[in-house]
């Protein structure tokens, strides 16, 4: 009772996990559409290929092929490549006969090697708990019957039934770190455990609830100290150095997901974050991460500061950009609250109207100082520094614009 009234699209490889799959499917009387990939890697695929069409055709089922060949895959890792080809292909044919359910044929086996896998390679804490027997892949609900069964039994089920599959031979050779795992490292585990497959069983539940809680954990935290939109995220540096370090890992890790950074990307990031210094800005494998103080801001795109320059030469409204408005009047205008002015002999116009420069000083009573140590000491973050224009003559600052006005 695994769905609602809605066909299943099943991945058929005629290995003979996939054709035990389809064989129980099609007794429980489900609506089956076969979906078979040719990857015409082997000598085989085209017989394999007859076969099924074959098959359906006796037992008047749907069946959708799709072929890749092997200039698919000349750049790229084949395993990655041709994972994504299935799953696009699966999807186009789930979205032709109106449903999203998808059923695969991976078993215990596969799981316990999964696991075993990731451990060797690292993975999140959630990955080292192996397969799942429902996730939500590529828009459609994929579901694994077979995932709590062993091999052994899969190989009985055959037998009994007299069920006929082909034999892929890529399978024993030891080139792919799943088959070396397979044939090597499982069997010694099992001579030493004859429970094996029940202790890997334990092993994922108890991944799988750690991993459950450390996600609320995060969730949570995002949910009530990050802001969140579409240009990036916000959140104060104190609630991050609140969290532990395993978890500002976790939470690092969620917020440019989108980005599939590795760990050693994350650790940057957030050494980033922890510096000593109060301002910083970084461009960093296509995101800005911009430090404020105590403010934190990660944009998901290069932010390039722009550069403003403007010739002030008579009266009149001059657009800085799409925030200011530069506007030159001989009497005292009314304005909103919001508006800055700066009072100064219209007869020596002109003047500039630009972005400050590495360098810039301004003269007060008191002395001269940089316009960067006049910005930091009114705590302006590094965002709005590069947003702060100042009225130039003739290489003076007569102003730095809400900030300070120079004693000339």
């Amino acid at each position: 009772n695994l769905i609602e009234q809605k066909p299943i699209v099943v991945g058929v490889s005629t290995g003979i996990d996939s054709m035990v799959l389809l064989d129980v499917l099609q007794k429980l009387s489900y609506e089956i559409i076969v979906a078979h990939i040719n990857h015409g890697q082997r000598k085989q695929s085209l017989d394999e290929e007859a076969f099924i069409i074959d098959y359906c055709n006796q037992h008047n089922l749907h069946l959708r092929i799709k072929r890749l060949y092997e200039v698919d895959f000349i750049k790229g890792n084949f395993q990655e490549l041709a994972r994504e080809y299935r799953y696009h292909f699966f999807k186009e044919v789930a979205d032709e006969f109106n449903t999203n359910y998808l059923c695969l044929a991976h078993h215990l086996n596969d799981d316990v090697e999964t696991m075993i896998m990731r451990i060797i390679r690292g993975s999140s804490l959630k990955g080292y708990s192996g397969i799942f027997d429902n996730t939500n892949t590529h828009g459609m609900t994929v579901l694994r019957p077979l995932l709590k069964v062993l091999k052994k039994h899969i190989y009985d089920y055959a037998k009994t039934n007299d069920i006929y599959y082909f034999n892929d031979e890529t399978n024993d050779e030891d080139a792919y770190t799943r088959n070396h795992i397979r044939h090597h490292i499982v069997p010694e585990m099992e001579k030493l455990n004859d429970n094996l497959y029940a202790q890997f069983q334990e092993f994922k539940d108890n991944i799988y609830g750690a991993a459950t809680t450390i996600e609320f954990i995060r969730d949570e935290f995002i949910k009530s100290k990050v802001i969140i939109d579409s240009a990036g995220v916000e959140f104060k540096i104190t609630d991050f150095n609140k969290l532990d370090d395993y978890m500002q890992v976790e939470v690092m890790f969620e917020l440019v997901k989108s980005y599939r950074y590795s760990k050693a990307n994350i650790l940057e990031l957030i050494k980033l974050i922890k510096s000593n210094k109060k301002n910083l800005r970084i461009v960093y494998k296509g995101l800005t991460l911009i430090k404020e103080y105590n403010d934190i801001n990660i944009a998901f795109s290069v932010k390039e500061k722009t550069d403003v320059n403007i010739l002030i030469d008579g009266i009149g409204a001059y657009d800085v950009n799409d925030k200011y408005q530069l506007i030159v009047s001989k009497k005292n205008r009314n304005s909103d609250a919001n508006s800055i002015k700066v009072w100064y002999n219209s007869s020596m116009l002109p003047v500039i109207a630009r972005s400050r420069r590495a360098g810039d000083k301004i003269v007060f009573d008191y002395g001269t100082k940089k316009v960067k140590k006049v910005l930091i000491d009114n705590k302006v973050g590094i965002s709005k520094r590069d947003e702060v224009i100042v009225l130039d003559k003739d290489d003076e600052i007569l102003a730095i614009i809400g900030y300070g006005i120079s004693s000339k």
